[in-house]
């Protein structure tokens, strides 16, 4: 079995650390949220979309695109696998949400 790379092994703790980089910037920095605002375009926020295409690109990036002919003649699998994530998905997603959404709300009135 293939052992995983340094950053792969670590991603969680990378993420954790960007979120906790990215608070204390908001913090110390309170004019950076106005500034990121400002470089917008319509409702385009572009550091926003840059960071999403630089976060996108390296999976994107590892597909064989030479063997996608190979996804279409396993016909079953292809279809079981829309039906899980475009049915099955939003029906299990849909009540979740609704639950969490009511438990926040109820949590709010109680420290509002």
């Amino acid at each position: 079995m293939k052992k995983l790379a340094f950053v792969e092994r670590y991603l969680t703790l990378w993420i954790f650390l960007a979120m906790f980089i990215g608070l204390m910037l908001g913090k110390f920095i309170p004019v950076l949220p106005t500034l990121i605002n400002d470089y917008s375009i319509g409702t385009t926020n572009i550091p926003i979309a840059i960071g999403l295409i630089l976060m996108m690109y390296p999976p994107l990036a590892k597909v064989n695109y030479a063997e996608m002919p190979l996804v279409f003649k396993g016909a079953k699998i292809l279809w079981v696998s829309l039906l899980l994530n475009w049915v099955v998905g939003p029906l299990v997603e849909v009540p979740s949400l609704i639950i969490l959404v009511n438990i926040a709300l109820k949590l709010k009135k109680l420290f509002v």
